[in-house]
């Protein structure tokens, strides 16, 4: 699939020289596994999704190797703090960064409040959550804001593996919002609620996501060209055009309705 993606940039682009020989130990960059279409696991058990191929294609520019794995994002999480692995699409928290290098933003995430179709209106921002029993993905941090209002229970949080999940649990009544990237959001109400799910009209919360590596792996150098790379994909257009394609690859991977 990322075969196709890698629109063939010259490495002289990025005005920087490779830093390791191609035959150094690839960097392990870990991706979650159930979250499509911006992370999941592909047909052979690869990292796919927009966030690995964006990963993917720069490194290939800077010649750079790595791992791309797809796991359970606690797992992953896990294997950050522990020091051995990157995270290769997450949010900046102050926990993460007391441990971890990051990149810079190669990617805005939207994140959309879904409820069903004529639920009554909300405040805008996190206040308007007060009272309510939301479905988040199990692990995930929806940014510091989100996380201190949850730990100060000022709604109440039910968390699965799958935005899938959340959304049939609010088609049945069973849950009063779901938080979801609006990407997510988009291609599985075409699938599976059009017409009995909307977002609210303003994006919740947009939070940058980027790579970070564990500070004993001492990676900054390799951040800084991962960074000129991203900007390189941005110029050229690369980056918006693998977006677009990895969305239309997962959602034509969802079944049939």
């Amino acid at each position: 699939m990322h075969a196709r993606l890698r629109l063939a940039l010259p490495l002289l682009a990025l005005g920087v020289p490779a830093a390791r020989a191609t035959a150094a130990t690839p960097l392990r960059i870990a991706f979650d596994a159930a979250s499509a279409p911006t992370m999941y696991t592909d047909a052979q058990g690869g990292a796919a999704g927009v966030y690995p191929a964006i990963v993917r294609h720069a490194f290939a520019l800077m010649n750079e190797p790595a791992e791309l794995v797809a796991e359970p994002f606690r797992r992953l999480i896990a294997t950050l703090f522990g020091g051995t692995g990157a995270a290769g699409g997450v949010v900046r928290n102050e926990e993460r960064l007391a441990i971890a290098d990051y990149s810079g933003d190669y990617f805005t995430e939207n994140l959309s409040l879904f409820r069903r179709a004529g639920a009554p209106e909300l405040p805008p921002g996190i206040a308007g959550l007060r009272g309510l029993h939301i479905g988040v993905v199990r692990g995930w941090s929806y940014g510091d804001a989100f996380d201190r209002a949850r730990a100060q229970h000022l709604f109440a949080v039910e968390e699965v593996d799958t935005d899938s999940r959340n959304f049939g649990k609010l088609r049945l009544n069973r849950l009063d919002a779901v938080v979801a990237t609006e990407l997510a959001g988009r291609m599985l109400l075409g699938a599976e609620a059009a017409g009995t799910i909307a977002p609210l009209a303003q994006p919740l919360l947009s939070m940058g996501i980027a790579l970070a590596v564990p500070k004993t792996l001492s990676a900054k150098p390799l951040l800084q060209r991962f960074d000129q790379a991203i900007a390189a994909m941005r110029r050229d257009g690369s980056l918006e055009t693998i977006v677009a394609a990895e969305v239309e690859h997962a959602r034509r991977l969802l079944p049939a309705s």
